[in-house]
């Protein structure tokens, strides 16, 4: 960042570029179908006539880019591409794929505008020496580029605002930096890791790769859906409740659960050191199912859930439908479902899972208490006046007691809403919605349920300190008129 009295600092984060576009310029596997009103935003910060005295950066807190969404030849995903060779080759075929937004920024740089970025949970690779080294001269950066990259775990400090990612505070996407830094010690001197440099990938990324990866052609709600770790499990039992009988997959989840519970804060602001898994087989599919739903639903939505997956059971078990065995079985399970008898009346328990999702899209207050506390404890006794993270896909702007301003600049990707009335409206009017919402899943038509809302955070420091700091949405022109 420039030297100046003044300093102007335009934060997004969560861009998520990764994943194959359809056929015909459709959504494909990817959750940004946005990159031309990215390429638009930077294009307006480029253009945009500084004030005088100001200098001006952007700031991409995180998951600027999405490994996770990129499948091999094979068709597999991988947590982390452990291959350097082979992170270089998938980071290439992303910043092929979107070349407008990789253009923009290093005409950004060219024009003087300072660009940091910081690590997610999502880019993990991008901290590798030679995927580093493949950015950077992407963007055409050279040793007087203002171009700056936080990799390494810590903040980002600007004057006294706290930027970072916000992974940090959330159990199942806690990255384990002192593994990652001896994996990368070895990579820079051409070495295969050794075990001792063996690094294991955050929780949430095994969920991804080894649950919602593979049920995404089925289910392509699966990922737009936020909270995903909280609502996908009890929504696709509720779609398709002979999932539960998959017991090495169940099993995954719940130690995955267990270990996302190891990696949570110990106080506010203070996570705990991330642990390897360790798989066990002492608990019983029922009870780690139990385990699961309990963490998500009160009391009686997760016993009517799990009668209902009792009874699928006890329907696989005769043979009759045969529902979710397989591919094609997911693909017609929800069908299945639909029409068989016997449907109308799961629709109560049902609702009731749908009923626990809160309102995650009202900006003024915070349902991700973890990250609320990290705020606050890092803003306590004046050591911030601002706080920015990402990483939830919600956009936040509160102000917390004793003055200070948290800020969350949610995602550039789509996400997916259920509708208001299903969550809290009249049962009656809920329950015909449900069944509307469901047939729409099952036809792929998610259109009618789906947001786009970018945003952006605009920082003015004036000697170091914040002068102001807002989440703004973005539509195009918007920057012109701040």
């Amino acid at each position: 960042m420039a030297n100046s009295d003044e300093v102007e600092v335009f934060v997004i984060s969560d861009l998520h570029l990764g994943g194959a576009y359809g056929e015909g310029g459709t959504r494909g596997f990817r959750i940004n179908s946005h990159a031309s009103e990215l390429v638009a935003f930077l294009q307006e910060i480029r253009e945009r006539a500084p004030a005088e005295r100001a200098s001006r950066e952007l700031v991409i807190n995180g998951d600027f880019v999405d490994f996770l969404a990129e499948a091999d030849d094979d068709g597999s995903w991988h947590a982390f591409i452990e291959d350097e060779p082979s992170a270089v080759a998938t980071f290439d075929r992303i910043a092929d794929r979107d070349a407008g937004v990789f253009d923009e920024l290093a005409l950004l740089l060219q024009s003087g505008v300072a660009v940091t970025l910081t690590l997610g949970n999502h880019d993990l690779e991008l901290s590798l020496p030679a995927v580093r080294a493949r950015l950077r001269d992407r963007l055409g950066v050279t040793r007087t580029s203002p171009f700056h990259f936080v990799y390494d775990g810590e903040a980002y400090v600007i004057g006294d605002a706290l930027i970072e990612h916000g992974n940090r505070y959330d159990g199942w996407n806690v990255v384990d930096f002192d593994a990652l830094r001896r994996c990368r010690s070895e990579y820079s001197r051409r070495l295969d890791p050794s075990p001792d440099a063996a690094f294991t990938p955050p929780a949430g990324s095994r969920l991804v790769e080894e649950l919602m990866n593979p049920l995404k052609a089925d289910y392509p709600f699966i990922d737009l859906l936020k909270p995903e770790n909280e609502a996908a499990i009890p929504l696709l039992l509720a779609m398709e409740p002979s999932f539960a009988a998959d017991v090495g997959r169940l099993e995954m989840v719940h130690q995955l659960q267990k270990r996302a519970d190891r990696g949570s804060p110990r106080a506010p602001a203070r996570p705990n050191r991330p642990e390897n898994i360790h798989r066990t087989t002492g608990d019983t599919p029922a009870g780690s199912l139990a385990d699961i739903l309990a963490r998500r639903l009160p009391p009686d939505a997760a016993a009517r859930l799990l009668e209902l997956t009792a009874e699928a059971e006890r329907l696989t078990r005769r043979g009759a439908e045969n529902i979710g065995r397989g591919r094609t079985g997911r693909a017609l399970s929800l069908i299945k479902m639909l029409f068989t008898g016997g449907w109308e009346g799961r629709l109560p328990w049902l609702l009731d899972a749908f009923r626990q999702l809160t309102d995650v899209f009202d900006p003024s207050t915070e349902s991700a208490t973890e990250c609320l506390e990290a705020a606050g404890a890092l803003t306590a006794d004046g050591r911030f006046a601002a706080v920015l993270f990402g990483h939830t896909h919600h956009v936040r702007n509160i102000t917390l007691p004793g003055g200070a301003t948290y800020l969350n600049t949610g995602s550039w990707t789509d996400s997916m809403r259920v509708p208001d009335a299903i969550i809290s409206g009249p049962v009656d009017q809920a329950t015909a919605l449900l069944k509307t919402f469901f047939v729409a899943v099952r036809e792929r038509k998610l259109d009618d349920y789906l947001r786009f809302d970018p945003a952006f955070a605009h920082l003015r420091l004036r000697n170091g300190r914040v002068t102001s700091a807002a989440v703004h949405p973005y539509t195009r022109g918007v920057v012109h008129t701040l």
